[in-house]
């Protein structure tokens, strides 16, 4: 879809449209299956502004969001807010139904909290009304993005809709789309923020429905993406903006690779594309294409290894400290991107000695799990760890579970 189009700002529109707000209706040559995504809470002006979009004759569908929990866009009644109204709601359905001839298709959540799920009773009216499709994000709006996606609320409205639901929420990687998929049973799974972040993520399930593995994403890839997004952004926005934009994707795509930190900070200083390209190939003649995305900490002789992403991955390295200096042979993987595991740092360990591997984290990934399975072969048991803890009940958590398995007193603990 296109960015949220704000339905009040284009039905009232009576002349030519700022440049930022006509930007968020390009579309891009050779782009396929491209649905305006409108936002609003007044029938007649979602009306208007599928009309004016119906004649742009630019669109092949009219995408109604009403799943979106921003502060800013529930505050106004929109997105998510029609939630709490779903008489509202229905009728800025119906409205846009009847004022165009394209598809429409709907996105919303469960609803606006447990006590009031309204997803059902909304998608049965989608149908009636000839929607195209569904895509329903599995928590409420007051969950925000926190907490899990309830499948299983999912999986019963896909068993009784007579359009396609699309499932959304939760995918961090290619592995969780696929097992998304399965649990719920739904037509297919819409990703939304992972995509930012690996932009390469549809190409990995690819892989993974062929039954392959997935791929590194190496320098090249990275650094090639990033002046590909420069370029275009480039064209269709001031050229100073644009590039600033692109210090969020280098944050996003460069993490692992040497001296990405010193990228970051370089950044802030280059206002020109040839700036920001001359500054990427600069960095790049620095890093190899082989470069793995992961820190290895005392693993050549370690007895027992913690596997951490993230916040986790850094307050684990001190209980492994702790324990070296206490005799105790720890060591710790951490990969920097998680997308995907690397798993060449396990097949350097020494499975002769080693007794166990922990993987820790404050919310485990099932992938994460299912790469440390694939990537040990079964040679050493494996434990996990989850807690929503401060920095340092984690760390003396990660430190009591790897010394036990040191001491050989395993214990299953959730």
């Amino acid at each position: 879809t296109t960015e949220m189009i704000q339905s009040l700002a284009l039905g009232r529109a009576k002349k030519r449209l700022s440049e930022p707000f006509a930007e968020t209706m390009v579309r891009y040559p050779n782009e396929q299956n491209l649905a305006a995504q409108l936002i609003g809470s007044v029938p007649a002006m979602m009306a208007e502004s599928a009309r004016r979009l119906t004649a742009m004759n630019r669109f092949d569908a009219i995408d109604i969001n009403m799943g979106c929990p921003a502060r800013t866009v529930v505050g106004s009644g929109n997105g998510s807010a029609l939630l709490k109204t779903p008489e509202r709601a229905l009728e800025v359905m119906r409205a846009v139904r009847e004022a165009t001839d394209l598809p429409v298709q709907l996105k919303l959540r469960l609803g606006w909290d447990e006590e009031h799920i309204v997803a059902p009773e909304l998608i049965r009216a989608a149908q009636a009304l000839g929607f195209r499709s569904v895509t329903l994000h599995g928590r409420t709006r007051s969950q925000m993005y926190k907490g899990p996606v309830n499948t299983e609320a999912i999986r019963a409205i896909c068993a009784s809709a007579e359009i396609p639901v699309y499932a959304n929420g939760g995918v961090t990687c290619a592995g969780d789309a696929l097992r998304f998929l399965r649990e719920t049973g739904a037509s297919g799974v819409a990703i939304g923020r992972a995509a930012l972040r690996q932009p390469w993520i549809f190409d990995d399930i690819r892989h993974l429905r062929m039954g392959e593995p997935v791929p590194e994403r190496l320098a090249p890839e990275r650094v090639g993406l990033l002046k590909k997004l420069a370029a275009l952004a480039c064209g269709h926005r001031p050229e100073k903006v644009a590039v600033s934009e692109m210090r969020k994707f280098a944050l996003f795509w460069l993490p692992g690779l040497t001296g990405y930190g010193e990228v970051l900070a370089a950044l802030n200083g280059i206002t020109t594309l040839d700036g920001f390209n001359r500054l990427l190939e600069e960095m790049y003649e620095g890093w190899k294409q082989n470069e793995v995305m992961v820190e290895e900490y005392e693993t050549e002789d370690a007895e027992v290894v913690v596997c951490a992403y993230g916040i986790v991955g850094r307050v684990a390295k001190d209980a492994v400290k702790q324990l070296r200096a206490e005799g105790i042979k720890a060591g710790l993987i951490r990969p920097i991107t998680l997308f995907p595991f690397c798993t060449k740092s396990f097949e350097k360990l020494d499975y002769g000695k080693l007794k166990g591997i922990l993987v820790a984290e404050l919310s485990i990934p099932a992938q994460m799990i299912e790469d440390v399975e694939l990537a040990t072969k079964g040679r050493v048991p494996l434990e996990s760890l989850t807690h929503s803890g401060g920095r340092f009940i984690i760390t003396e958590e990660v430190y009591d579970r790897l010394k036990a398995m040191a001491l050989g007193n395993t214990k299953e603990v959730k």
